[in-house]
């Protein structure tokens, strides 16, 4: 306050965030993340709330691995769509399969949420995985929501892979994430989703909508 920090903030998000986001979203996946893809929120558990809000409407439904995150089924059911659970195998290490994520698509199927690292088995998925669940979201016209909150917390050897860094489906990919795990921070209430830039701009009068900077 002393420093005259008292107005409303830009709607998608501080300037120096964002610019700090699209450096290091650009450095990841190997191609350029502008700053216009970025929404900043309070946190993962909202960024999910208003992507749904822009994707799915009642009657709608969104495939997501079984056992999830807790709130996923909310954040899905609350704007009316169902949430289809798709089991996760022991025998695959709890990596969802793109098959099993097919013999669920419906007609009303409009997004895929899938989280790597997941929350609760700590699978993370490959390349692979998420190559033939990009080829599903094609072929299928889905959207990909990619929550990505504990990328930084894989053990030596393993590999996190976003689809962001596929040029192929990112045109249909959300990501959403925050500084809440990576840097053992909720209380911050620091987070934000980046994907197409034509989708954070629809996205933003809802953003602001709920948030007014």
């Amino acid at each position: 306050m002393q420093a005259g920090r008292t107005g409303y903030s830009n709607g998608r998000g501080e300037p120096k965030l964002l610019a700090a986001l699209s450096e290091r979203y650009t450095r990841t996946t190997g191609r350029p993340i502008g700053t216009d893809q970025f929404l900043c929120l309070p946190g993962t558990q909202t960024s999910l709330y208003a992507v749904f809000s822009g994707l799915v409407a009642t009657g709608d439904a969104a495939l997501v691995g079984d056992p999830m995150y807790a709130t996923y089924e909310g954040v899905i059911t609350a704007h009316g769509a169902k949430a289809v659970p798709v089991p996760l195998s022991a025998e695959r290490g709890f990596r969802i399969s793109a098959a099993d994520i097919e013999a669920r698509i419906t007609p009303q199927s409009r997004a895929i949420l899938i989280n790597t690292p997941h929350n609760p088995t700590g699978a993370i998925l490959t390349a692979e995985d998420i190559a033939e669940i990009g080829a599903l979201a094609l072929k299928h016209d889905l959207w990909i929501i990619s929550d990505e909150v504990y990328e930084e917390l894989v053990f030596d050897g393993a590999t996190f892979v976003s689809p962001l860094a596929f040029p192929e489906i990112a045109d249909r990919v959300v990501v959403v994430s925050s500084i809440s795990k990576s840097h053992a921070a909720p209380g911050f209430r620091s987070g934000w989703c980046v994907g197409p830039a034509e989708f954070a701009r629809r996205l933003l009068p809802l953003s602001e909508t709920m948030l007014f900077g």
